[in-house]
């Protein structure tokens, strides 16, 4: 019976609503009111304005960076740190296949092998990107209360074990570290450098931990997502893991939570209710967890070839929308719409202007608790804005004594040798890039920005050279580090490692993707 109603009714049900709206007044109404208002003098005046401001953006140095053929690649394959690390993983999958091939002294015969690739043959579906999705539903649905942060790094361990055996298994090349990249490489050593400078070595191995597991977890998705079909399957992973947690905000909403003046100020945000978190511990890393995966998401729901299901998919996505409504994270909000505009210049950039002006004369329409809130963006009034000025003041005060070197990771380092420029108690500077330069010095700064605009760069010229979901995931990839771009300079988002662990999944999937959608040589590239 359920199978009747979901494969023959459902989609009659949908067959006959679609000719409804296909034929109905309503639809005729809005196509005349588009035709009207694309050719008005404002939708003109709003569209100019718009070619001069991609010109200039086109002209400036951050699109001449990211236009420019990225040289560090090349730079980097021909390195003997390459070399030396490539060795490295190539000597460990052919000891692991010695190993494997020892009860019988010869890899055909290996019973351990022939275990392996019998189990692989019958249990398709159990391969190592279903492994790769369950650890990711385990992190991001787990409740707070339960969670432990050092589980991501054994979960990253295992991971990265799991995939050099497949690797000698399936008698395939290890992973490269080419694909990562030199900048995430000088990144990491930079982190290491933060436990050397550390006063607090014990806080500063802790961090530093948080950090492996994330570069871990980058190199396991680089390693495993060779190609599109692999990348759905991460994605379709990632898209329940966002839309369930998203019906938990939803279900908190209905329930109700109580408003805590710790995460809000009440007196400038009268009336405002409490703030859904989902299965997280506070709804401004909720909201920066939907930032950085929803557009990855909304790139798999729509690109589904079963049209049913891409409705269905697609119309999930409202709950994750509405949950980032109800963090009430003014910086999330202005993350998702600079997203949501980068993703639409990618993908039709003629629909900007209309967009634009469209969430323009949505801003009226919004509830008056979500208004009131966005009108308090920027406002001197509210206190958690001056908080945040304030100590950016004492952290640039800081940095002109241990700039240079950086304080070492963690809180423990950062906060005794704040104090000593300020008098307001703060476990971090409330801004990624403040924070990394602390934490780590000049070396960290530099190689983070690097590394951030490396992978933008990578992912750009991935989108020219490739189609289907894999364009529209760079995109979305792309459009999501747009975002959080403005969000890291208004929080310190790695200050809840489930965030951080989230933002390297993001940059290594992406840096697969980049990977093989490349060109071969003397293949042209999309325009």
């Amino acid at each position: 019976m359920i199978t009747y109603f979901v494969t023959e009714v459902v989609p009659g049900w949908m067959d006959w609503l679609e000719g409804q709206i296909q034929e109905s007044a309503l639809r005729r109404l809005l196509v005349w009111l588009w035709r009207e208002f694309t050719g008005s003098l404002l939708f003109h005046a709003v569209r100019s304005a718009y070619r001069r401001v991609c010109r200039l953006c086109r002209d400036s140095a951050i699109g001449r960076l990211l236009s420019r053929p990225s040289g560090e690649d090349r730079l980097y394959e021909g390195s003997r740190l390459a070399a030396l690390f490539d060795g490295l993983m190539t000597w460990i999958t052919k000891a692991l296949r010695w190993i494997g091939a020892l009860p019988f002294w010869g890899a055909d015969r290996s019973a351990v092998l022939s275990l392996c690739r019998r189990a692989a043959a019958r249990f398709r579906w159990l391969d190592f990107e279903f492994l790769c999705g369950a650890t990711l539903l385990v992190m991001l649905l787990c409740p707070s209360e339960a969670w432990h942060n050092i589980y991501a790094l054994g979960l990253a361990v295992l991971l990265m074990a799991a995939l050099l055996i497949l690797a000698a298994v399936q008698d395939r090349p290890a992973l490269r570290l080419r694909s990562l990249g030199l900048p995430l490489v000088a990144f990491a050593v930079a982190t290491v450098v933060g436990i050397g400078v550390a006063s607090d070595r014990g806080e500063a191995i802790r961090v530093f931990c948080f950090f492996l597991a994330s570069f871990l977890f980058c190199a396991v998705f680089v390693g495993a997502v060779t190609d599109e079909r692999k990348l759905r399957k991460i994605l379709g992973f990632l898209y329940i893991a966002v839309t369930v947690a998203a019906a938990v905000a939803v279900v908190q909403r209905v329930m109700g939570v109580e408003a805590d003046a710790s995460l809000t100020d009440l007196s400038a945000n009268a009336g405002m209710p409490g703030r859904v978190y989902s299965v997280y511990e506070n709804p401004n890393n909720y909201a920066e967890i939907i930032v950085l995966l929803l557009p990855a998401v909304t790139a798999w729901a729509v690109t589904l070839k079963d049209r049913h299901m891409r409705v269905y998919a697609s119309a999930g996505l409202i709950l994750p929308v509405a949950a980032l409504l109800m963090t009430y994270s003014r910086s999330s909000w202005v993350s998702i719409a600079l997203a949501a505009v980068v993703f639409l210049y990618f993908v039709n950039k003629k629909v900007l202007p209309a967009f634009v002006l469209l969430a323009l004369l949505a801003i009226p329409l919004l509830p008056s608790t979500i208004l009131n809130r966005v009108l308090t963006i920027g406002s001197t009034a509210d206190s958690s804005n001056m908080y945040r000025v304030y100590i950016w003041t004492g952290v640039l005060d800081m940095l002109r004594n241990y700039g240079l070197t950086g304080l070492g990771l963690g809180p423990g380092n950062f906060l005794p040798v704040y104090l000593q420029y300020s008098d307001s108690y703060a476990p971090h500077s409330h801004m990624v890039y403040l924070e990394v330069w602390a934490e780590m010095g000049v070396l960290g700064i530099v190689s983070y920005l690097v590394y951030y605009f490396s992978t933008l760069r990578r992912a750009v010229a991935g989108i020219a050279s490739s189609s289907g979901t894999t364009r529209l995931f760079l995109t979305a990839g792309v459009s999501s580090l747009a975002g959080v771009l403005f969000l890291s300079a208004a929080e310190y988002i790695w200050y809840y490692p489930r965030v951080m662990f989230c933002f390297f999944i993001l940059t290594g999937l992406m840096a697969a993707a980049a990977d093989f959608s490349r060109p071969a040589a003397g293949t042209p590239q999309r325009s």
